[in-house]
C-alpha cells in the first residue's frame, strides 16, 4: 500500500538534513518496531510508486526495542532521521503517549541491520 510509504529525506537535498516521522504500534505490548528504509531513484524511475517496482532499493532495516506494556491506541514512536554530509544516517527514537507526553526518557535502543552484518 502506497500510504505506508512516506518521503523522509527528499532527493537532492542539501546535507546535513534532519526530519522526523511518527509511527504507531500494530498491537498492544509490542516489543520491537521494525522500519524498512528504501532509496527511490526518482530520476530514472519517476513513475514508480511501489517498492516492488524498479526504482526502489532497500537500503537498511531499523530495529527499535520498545519498553514494556505499551498500548497500541495510546502510543506514538517518534523517529528522527538525520542524513549527514558524508551520506551516513543517524537515528533517534522517542516514545510518547497520544497527548504528546514522553513515556520513556532518553533514547531507545536502535539497531540498523547493516550494523549487524
Amino acid at each position: 500500500q502506497i500510504d505506508k510509504f512516506k518521503k523522509i529525506i527528499p532527493a537532492n537535498i542539501k546535507l546535513p538534513y534532519e526530519n522526523s516521522r511518527n509511527f504507531s504500534l500494530s498491537r498492544d505490548n509490542q516489543k520491537r518496531l521494525d522500519i524498512e528504509c528504501y532509496k527511490y531513484d526518482v530520476n530514472n524511475y519517476p513513475g514508480a510508486i511501489r517498492v516492488d517496482e524498479d526504482g526502489f532499493q532497500l537500503i537498511d532495516t531499523i530495529y527499535i526495542d520498545l519498553p514494556e506494556n505499551l498500548k497500541k491506541s495510546d502510543t506514538v514512536i517518534k523517529v528522527t532521521f538525520k542524513a549527514n554530509q558524508d551520506g551516513s544516517l543517524d537515528l533517534r527514537a522517542e516514545v510518547f503517549d497520544n497527548k504528546g507526553n514522553k513515556i520513556k526518557d532518553g533514547d531507545l535502543h536502535l539497531t540498523k541491520e547493516s550494523d549487524l552484518i
